[in-house]
């Protein structure tokens, strides 16, 4: 077998796809970092909680799931202007019915917004990611997550590869008092398969995915996934997908050998996490309910050439 080493190739691109033969092993330059580059604190300020009532997110109730604040940016101003949205899983939505969001705050506290559950669109070809327009205002705490980094499915063929390193923001509700406000946690991994055939999520549908050599548990769902695209000239992040749960294993009972009469099984987590890419989400973004009101905010921009509030309207870039 021989080896073939990638040449260093012109920062920030991507290598081309490998021109090796079958029986070839293709390998990185020796040169490349190794692990994840230190998070940005300003990162995990893109996460929200969401949770099934304003009094659950009052009390810091351990319910509901993870989501993040993504933006498009305004064609009429992309520089200045963007339109704000919260994001998560279809089934925060529609099976957890968390539908309200609890954000951090400039004063070291945290507000909630109580959506209207009808607000909240879904993909409409069932796959596991949602959003809302959303409201922010100068006292909210939040970072965002661009659209212009969202992973096309083309690039996904070629800027992104298994063993890619990858990182989460979300929920960790095992170490989360009551009245706290949010404190979204790290987790650290690797792609261990790129998107393929669907995988049998719990409820039935088949979802395409990514998956993680990377724990996931109960509320980190709707997180958002990063993956660093970068090469020796140092880290290139980009956004990957949306954390949908972990992939179930089931163990057989046994005694001596000897598998449980009744086929009786443990369940756990295989430790595997599947992510809806980022180009669904890219899709549902496009879908008319928000399209349209992107084009209108932006057709009275290009008029007026001011800036309004909520949905209809763009908001103003500004620092988290």
């Amino acid at each position: 077998m021989c080896i073939v080493i990638w040449p260093d190739w012109p920062w920030p691109s991507p290598p081309p796809p490998a021109p090796a033969p079958a029986d070839h092993l293709v390998c990185w330059p020796a040169a490349f970092p190794l692990g994840m580059p230190r998070i940005d604190p300003k990162v995990f300020c893109c996460a929200l909680y969401l949770y099934p009532s304003t009094e659950a997110a009052a009390t810091g109730e351990k319910a509901g799931g993870s989501g993040f604040v993504g933006r498009d940016p305004s064609t009429a101003d992309p520089k200045n202007v963007f339109y704000p949205y919260a994001v998560t899983n279809r089934h925060v939505i529609e099976d957890a019915r968390a539908t309200v969001v609890r954000l951090n705050t400039a004063a070291d506290d945290f507000d909630i917004l109580d959506i209207d559950p009808r607000l909240w669109v879904k993909h409409p070809n069932g796959d596991d990611v949602a959003a809302c327009a959303l409201k922010l205002a100068d006292t909210h705490k939040v970072s965002f997550v661009s659209t212009r980094l969202f992973l096309t499915k083309e690039q996904a063929t070629t800027w992104v590869g298994v063993g890619d390193d990858v990182f989460t923001v979300g929920r960790f509700k095992n170490l989360e008092e009551r009245n706290q406000k949010n404190r979204p946690v790290a987790r650290f991994g690797n792609i261990a398969m790129m998107p393929g055939d669907a995988i049998r999520q719990q409820t039935g549908h088949a979802q395409v995915s990514y998956l993680i050599e990377c724990h996931s548990m109960s509320g980190l769902s709707g997180s958002p996934v990063f993956v660093d695209v970068g090469s020796a000239g140092g880290p290139v992040i980009q956004f990957l997908g949306v954390v949908w749960g972990h992939v179930p294993d089931a163990q057989p009972v046994s005694k001596g050998g000897e598998e449980h009469p009744e086929g009786w099984v443990v369940k756990g987590n295989s430790g595997m996490m599947g992510v809806v890419p980022a180009w669904m989400l890219r899709e549902l973004l496009d879908e008319p309910r928000f399209r349209d009101v992107r084009q209108e905010g932006d057709a009275l921009l290009a008029k007026e050439k001011g800036v309004g509030g909520l949905e209809a309207t763009p908001s103003r870039l500004r620092a988290p």
